[in-house]
């Protein structure tokens, strides 16, 4: 070995290595179609996919009490499509399978596309993944996967991680409730929905709207009579019906929420009754009304219920029961096995089942549109002071009217959380009044309505083409006219759909 031989010695030590490997390759090697690989690749794929996964931690979910949580009503929600919902900053989606609905997380177990986006399939009545068309059944077992082959779809199929999860569910008062909270659900009294909505009857229709501000800021708006004449003015009452508010008899029941009686007066009438958190998540209202004039009948009871969601930091989902469904969904038979005779004809019983659902919807919108700026931007302030943690000390609240404000900020200190951190404040003004996204979108009433409203303007335009071509005939000019004064209101519909400001400056 001298210097100067090192590179031909490297040379011929390489050499024989790759002649060593090339010899063992020959002796084991096997021919193989590309189609064998391809399976084989698939297998190996299977069995890898079939190994469980390790344990994930759960996430921490805000402080709240464990019960049965409303998440959407079955009255205005399509059967025929998935419809997502979040709860708690969390997505899922709810789909009607086999008579009934399921809630599941909104991630497919394949590659974690929501399944909000699917269809299902009118054939095997599953729910399919638009992305890959996996299909789940109500249990959320995968029940299909088209990329997989006939030996191999049965068994990646039975994998546990072909499966998405899903929760224990129930119906009741036309909403959809659900338990998040994992194992089977234990609970009685006051965590059920049977005693949340035990006030509401069994034929009362149902408003949804998601509002973009939290969920202890719209149960303080529920739980505040006095703001009524001036948020809602011309709505209900006027501002000459503010007086000061008289609040007594407040009963606090640890985390059950409280109860407190009230006096005011709307539409220019006394009222007197008592307002009920059933908590988390439920405000309702009883009360009578001054019966003045002894001529006349007394007036109808006032009642009320709304359903509070925290559904993301700084948006809630409110659920208020609302009027009655049509007559036709109640029938006298029924009405008779109850009990009770069945209803004599009324005129405004007639009338109301006239109006359509989507008319009575877009009145509902512009409701809760008249308080909804000052709500968002009044959580912002708080935000901005730092005092989210005790929101009642930023307040100055003097009056016996807040005090189930300061009863209802004392409960959240004491048995909840609010969803945090919150988003920044909102200021363009068709993002902040975006009623499409929501509640037309998740309405299947209003999207009946847009798409109706959208086909009677497109029958106006062809009338009017024709009345044109027509116009020589006196009644041709008639029909040109009504189908020239219907096309600006149908528009204007269309409009209402999706967005509408509220500027209290010319509401006087």
């Amino acid at each position: 070995y001298h210097r100067g031989q090192e590179l031909p010695l490297l040379a011929t030590g390489m050499l024989v290595g790759l002649l060593l490997q090339c010899t063992s390759l020959l002796q084991n090697s096997h021919v193989s179609s590309p189609l064998a690989n391809m399976r084989a690749s698939a297998e190996r794929a299977a069995m890898a996919v079939t190994q469980p996964l390790p344990k994930a931690k759960e996430k921490a979910s805000p402080r709240m009490p464990r019960t049965w949580v409303p998440l959407a009503s079955d009255y205005e929600l399509d059967p025929d499509r998935p419809t997502p919902v979040r709860y708690l900053g969390q997505r899922y989606v709810i789909w009607r399978s086999e008579g009934a609905w399921s809630v599941m997380d909104d991630a497919c177990a394949h590659r974690l596309a929501p399944l909000s986006e699917g269809r299902i399939d009118r054939k095997t009545r599953n729910l399919e993944c638009a992305y890959h068309g996996w299909q789940f059944a109500g249990t959320g077992a995968c029940t299909r996967i088209p990329q997989a082959h006939a030996g191999q779809a049965d068994r990646v199929c039975t994998s546990p991680r072909s499966c998405v999860r899903t929760y224990p569910t129930q119906t009741e008062k036309a909403v959809v409730w659900f338990w998040p909270w994992g194992g089977e659900p234990s609970v009685e009294g006051e965590a059920m929905p049977q005693h949340m909505v035990a006030p509401v009857s069994p034929t009362s229709a149902t408003y949804t709207r998601d509002l973009p501000y939290g969920w202890d800021t719209l149960l303080e708006n529920i739980a505040d009579p006095s703001h009524i004449p001036f948020a809602h003015h011309g709505l209900q009452g006027t501002r000459d019906d503010a007086i000061p508010l008289n609040v007594s008899d407040v009963v606090e029941h640890g985390e059950h929420g409280f109860t407190f009686h009230f006096e005011d007066r709307t539409m220019a009438k006394m009222r007197a009754g008592t307002g009920d958190f059933r908590a988390p998540y439920v405000v309702t209202y009883a009360a009578e009304y001054e019966h003045t004039d002894t001529s006349k009948p007394r007036p109808r009871p006032f009642s009320l219920t709304v359903i509070c969601i925290p559904t993301a930091p700084g948006w809630s989902r409110a659920i208020i029961y609302q009027g009655k469904l049509k007559p036709s969904t109640a029938s006298s038979s029924s009405a008779t096995a109850a009990g009770t005779a069945p209803k004599t004809f009324s005129p405004a019983a007639l009338l109301f089942s006239l109006v359509p659902v989507w008319l009575v919807h877009l009145f509902a919108n512009r409701f809760l549109d008249s308080d909804l700026a000052f709500l968002h931007y009044q959580e912002k302030e708080v935000l901005a002071r730092d005092s989210l943690a005790d929101v009642g000390s930023a307040y100055y609240m003097p009056a016996p009217a807040d005090i189930p404000i300061v009863t209802l900020r004392r409960w959240i200190r004491r048995h909840a959380q609010v969803l945090g951190p919150l988003p920044p404040p909102t200021f363009e003004r068709e993002r902040l009044f975006d009623r499409w996204n929501q509640h037309t979108a998740h309405c299947v009433h209003c999207q009946q309505g847009f798409e109706s409203i959208g086909r009677w303007r497109r029958n106006t335009f062809a009338t009017l083409a024709l009345a044109a071509l027509a116009s020589r005939w006196l009644l041709a000019r008639v029909v040109a006219a009504v189908c020239v004064g219907l096309l600006p209101l149908f528009n204007l519909l269309e409009r209402q759909f999706k967005y509408a400001d509220f500027k209290h400056y010319r509401n006087h």
